[in-house]
């Protein structure tokens, strides 16, 4: 069987979802047609819920988004991670230190973390965590508090990180080329996918430009 690590190696879609889409769509339906459409990895993102309230969701989505063979990653709350039986955790810079969420984690979850710079990128990349969220690449909503780094900040830890990173911030099927072009392999995107009329086709389409990326390299 295929582990958790191997399945972070071969991912190149990350779909970052909230409760319900912009349309009213939940999570769970949501993330179905991501993953049907080629999403890797599901994350379920829900600021300010508590932890059972998370937990709870969490469990619902994660059973849909792991039983259709992609991982599945709760933001933030590493309790609720755990509790739910989620692949893993993702923190941010302000968030719990590594060391404490390895602690409590141990070896079972996945461990993400953002980095919003070429030095917390690289720093991190040092720490005991699986893999790394990097950007804002562009301007975006969800990260109304960083400013936007921009994908040739991709060229500055070419070769310098020892961790996947996934490019993530405002990213569009436009602006994914770009952020490509800078030799990004593996993104993440929020309302290109989760806000979509057609979220399997946006999660397809996505896919089919990651595909076409690799067999270029």
């Amino acid at each position: 069987m295929i582990t958790k690590n191997e399945k972070l190696s071969n991912a190149r879609l990350y779909v970052v979802l909230g409760s319900e889409s912009a349309g009213g769509r939940p999570a769970e339906a949501v993330a179905r047609e991501a993953v049907l459409g080629g999403a890797d990895i599901i994350q379920l993102r829900m600021k300010g819920a508590s932890t059972g309230d998370l937990t709870r969701r969490a469990r619902s989505v994660g059973k849909i988004v792991q039983d259709l063979g992609a991982l599945f990653i709760v933001n933030d709350d590493v309790t609720a991670a755990i509790d739910s039986g989620a692949d893993g955790v993702h923190i941010g810079q302000d968030d719990l230190a590594v060391t404490e969420v390895r602690r409590r984690a141990g070896f079972g979850l996945l461990i993400g973390k953002s980095t919003h710079s070429p030095a917390q990128a690289i720093t991190a990349s040092g720490e005991a965590v699986d893999y790394l969220g990097f950007g804002p690449m562009f301007s975006t909503p969800t990260k109304p508090d960083y400013r936007a780094i921009g994908p040739e900040q991709i060229r500055e830890i070419d070769g310098k990180i020892s961790k996947p990173f996934f490019a993530i911030g405002g990213i569009s099927l436009q602006t994914a080329r770009e952020v490509l072009r800078m030799g990004a392999d593996r993104i993440a995107v929020v309302r290109a996918v989760q806000d979509a009329d057609n979220v399997r086709a946006a999660a397809e389409a996505f896919k089919k430009l990651l595909t076409q990326q690799e067999s270029r390299i």
